[in-house]
């Protein structure tokens, strides 16, 4: 495992941490899917799910919680240089459920031949 990967894993877990510490309930379930970090070590992409009624408002006020997730990482991490914190929401359980539907329909549709 490279040290960007350690990196990478080591954000994950305590950007986790500190979401669970910095959301309300009403933001919905937050879940870190994934860090990029990059090789200078300067800003780390934190790619996040939201299971909420409202994933952009639960995105945006997560968003504007960002500078105190950021200050967790910093007091946890041993990092000469802590990489800056971006959160990006993954849109993608959209397009997956849009897939599923399609391929649900096509299932019926064959069964009812």
């Amino acid at each position: 495992m490279s040290r960007l990967d350690r990196v990478n894993e080591f954000i994950k877990q305590e950007v986790s941490k500190a979401i669970s510490k910095v959301t309300e309930p009403e933001m919905g379930l937050i879940t870190v899917l994934a860090v990029e970090t990059q090789k200078d070590m300067k800003k780390s992409y934190v790619w996040l799910s939201i299971l909420a009624h409202d994933k952009e408002a639960a995105f945006e006020k997560l968003r504007q919680k960002t500078q105190e997730i950021q200050e967790v990482i910093n007091e946890r991490s041993s990092f000469r240089n802590t990489p800056k914190i971006e959160l990006k929401y993954d849109s993608s359980e959209g397009y997956v459920s849009k897939i599923e539907g399609i391929l649900k329909k096509i299932r019926e549709d064959d069964s009812k031949k």
